[in-house]
């Protein structure tokens, strides 16, 4: 191990006691010898990274690396942080990946990342309101709310009307039938479609919640692309990368809104990592 990861190694640990801990117990901590220990304390309390508490002689970290930080995340907007983590899932499953986030009162598309060199590709619809009620991002925002709720919403976007079905769709078109796909949702704590939106399209979707309020609904993450690739066994493989893509994104929005002090980012309105303009953008403020 170099020293650089030694000296790492104690920065994480002190960070993870505000208080300080001595350098016996920091030593015994690492499982290095005290001297080695030392020596990389003193150093880092040479570049201002640690502090010692002369009357007990414990170290503690200093506010210097969490002023680094504060200062990366002010001078990087909101769209630099997101790109990077949707990117990365779209390279993992070769499939478009996409990220919604609630706008005021409505959910709509606002990060997208096509994976793999296909022929075949679905491209989706960066900016537009998400369908509730057939998409595997509505259903998961629907299951966060009462059934009272999502079926007003749901109704609200068109559920029980035919003439608004696209041809070769078999989405859900009754009350009865959304609840018990709500049901299911809740259960299985993901949502999964098939070929209910648009003919050919399957998709999976997990739900980003705050890391402050866990019952509090922020977004989702979701993996779309055609029917003969995004088989149910294909998309149930892909779960766990989906589900710690949306851990990954509730991460980045908590340290965002603690450092920064507000999500309210008009630079997340619509965007589309591997460039290009999307189709029907437009600009919305974020309010979460």
């Amino acid at each position: 191990m170099s020293q650089i990861e030694r000296c790492l190694e104690i920065l994480e640990s002190l960070h993870g006691q505000p208080a300080g801990i001595p350098l016996s117990h920091l030593s015994e901590q690492l499982g290095m010898p005290k001297s080695a220990v030392h020596r990389l304390l003193a150093t880092l309390k040479d570049n201002g990274y640690v502090e010692q508490i002369e009357e007990s002689g414990i170290y503690r970290a200093t506010l210097k690396l969490s002023l680094i930080g504060a200062k990366y995340f002010s001078t990087t907007d909101l769209r630099g942080f997101l790109e990077p983590v949707i990117g990365a899932l779209s390279q993992k499953t070769r499939e478009l990946s996409r990220m919604s986030m609630l706008v005021g009162d409505e959910l709509l598309w606002v990060l997208s990342s096509q994976g793999g060199n296909h022929i075949l590709r679905y491209d989706g619809h960066s900016g537009r309101k998400v369908v509730p009620h057939i998409t595997a991002t509505g259903r998961v925002w629907l299951a966060s709310m009462s059934d009272e709720d999502a079926v007003a919403t749901a109704i609200g976007a068109g559920l029980g009307k035919p003439e608004l079905k696209r041809p070769g769709t078999r989405g859900v078109d009754t009350v009865q039938a959304l609840l018990k796909e709500l049901e299911r949702t809740r259960k299985q704590g993901y949502g999964l479609v098939e070929q209910e939106a648009e003919a050919g399209v399957s998709s999976i979707a997990c739900p980003i919640y705050d890391q402050e309020d866990e019952t509090r609904f922020l977004g989702t993450v979701s993996v779309a692309g055609p029917s003969v690739r995004m088989t149910r066994k294909t998309m149930e493989a892909m779960l766990p990368d989906v589900r710690e893509t949306a851990q990954q994104l509730s991460t980045v929005l908590f340290r965002y809104r603690v450092f920064c002090g507000s999500l309210s980012d008009p630079s997340i309105g619509v965007l589309t990592v591997n460039g290009g303009e999307p189709d029907n953008a437009r600009r919305a403020g974020l309010r979460v």
